[in-house]
Formats: structure tokens, C-alpha cells, sequence
């Protein structure tokens, strides 16, 4: 009984300071915004932050970006799917020099290094859905191998989670992945990757 008769006298002052606590609770709390930085970003943005680290030459030219894709044989799936990106600066130096480069490769000129973002598709490669693996880092070009002494091979550099990569050019649109050792692979299937206009 004595509970029911200061029950209307504890509403009274009960319920307010209850009211004020939340309300005093909910006013000092601040909410906490994360910029983003490489570290927050998911694998398939952060790679393409690989451009922020790429030192510009004032003696070469504005930054280019060429894009290249296609699809590999895979050994145990349809196919795995390269998404290739390569950033180099244009390379500004004689005019008979760029002449001559022009008229022999068809595009533009470049510098012989840059960066890159890959993405790697393993078509239907986890249980039945595709599978994408990222990877970024550098990258810089080698003349000649065993097979034409005047070959231009592009060389992506891994890092530990990833060996190099040899990319020979061929003409201003292919890029055919080559093996470790920069011979052509022995096979009557695609291993071309042809760039996005």
C-alpha cells in the first residue's frame, strides 16, 4: 500500500529526470565520421589510389591512362578476366624523335614506366560465382627477348602477394601476357588483351 500512495508523487519526479538523462545522454553524443583513406577503402577502389603515388616527371608530359581487357584460359573454370589499367606520362621530347616513334607504334608516345591497377576475374571460380582479386603497384618496359630482339615487354612488378607479369605489345591496341620467363604461352587460346577506346 505504501508503494501505490508515493507511486503518484515518484511519477512526478521520476519520469522528467528520466526524460532530462536522455535527453542531456543523446545531446553529447557525437557521431564519428571515418574519412576515407586507402586504408578504409575496399580492395576495388583502393588499388586505383596507386596513381596518388605516381611521381610526375617535369620533363615528360601530362599523365595518360590505357585501358586494357580480356578474357584467359583458365585450367579448372571458363575463364579468368583481366581488367587492366596502365598510367604513364606522354613523353615530350624531339619532334623528329616523336615523328619517327609515332609512325612506328601508331599511338601516342609515352615514358617507359608508370603504375597500374589489375583486376583479375575468375569467371564462376568460387563455388559456382566469380572470384575478383585486386592488385596495383608499378610498372616499367623491356626491349627484346629470346624470340624478337626488338620486342617491347611491359614488366607489372608484384609485391608478396603477387609474381611479376610480362605483357608484350603488340601494336598500339594488344597487350599478350607472356610467361615468367617472356616467351609467348604454347596454346591456340587466347591470352590477348586488347584496349578500351
Amino acid at each position: 500500500m505504501y508503494f501505490w500512495e508515493n507511486f503518484s508523487v515518484m511519477k512526478k519526479w521520476i519520469i522528467p529526470v528520466l526524460l532530462a538523462a536522455a535527453a542531456v545522454g543523446c545531446g553529447n553524443r557525437t557521431e564519428k565520421k571515418t574519412a576515407a583513406t586507402e586504408e578504409t577503402l575496399p580492395d576495388s577502389l583502393r588499388i586505383y589510389t596507386i596513381v596518388d603515388s605516381f611521381e610526375m616527371n617535369p620533363h615528360l608530359g601530362e599523365l595518360v591512362e590505357n585501358r586494357y581487357t580480356g578474357v584467359i584460359p583458365a585450367a579448372d573454370g571458363p575463364g579468368i578476366r583481366y581488367d587492366l589499367t596502365m598510367w604513364s606520362q606522354a613523353f615530350k621530347g624531339s619532334e623528329a624523335f616523336e615523328a619517327d616513334e609515332a609512325a612506328a607504334s601508331g599511338d601516342g608516345i609515352f615514358s617507359g614506366d608508370g603504375v597500374y591497377a589489375l583486376v583479375m576475374t575468375y569467371i564462376e571460380g568460387e563455388n559456382g560465382r566469380d572470384a575478383k582479386f585486386y592488385y596495383s603497384g608499378h610498372w616499367g618496359t623491356l626491349r627484346g627477348n629470346e624470340e624478337d630482339a626488338d620486342a617491347t615487354i611491359f614488366q607489372l612488378y608484384g609485391n608478396e602477394h603477387s609474381q611479376d607479369t610480362y605483357l608484350l605489345r603488340e601494336g598500339p591496341d594488344s597487350l599478350t601476357i607472356l610467361t615468367a620467363d617472356q616467351r609467348r604461352i604454347n596454346s591456340p587460346l587466347n591470352h590477348t588483351l586488347t584496349r578500351v577506346k
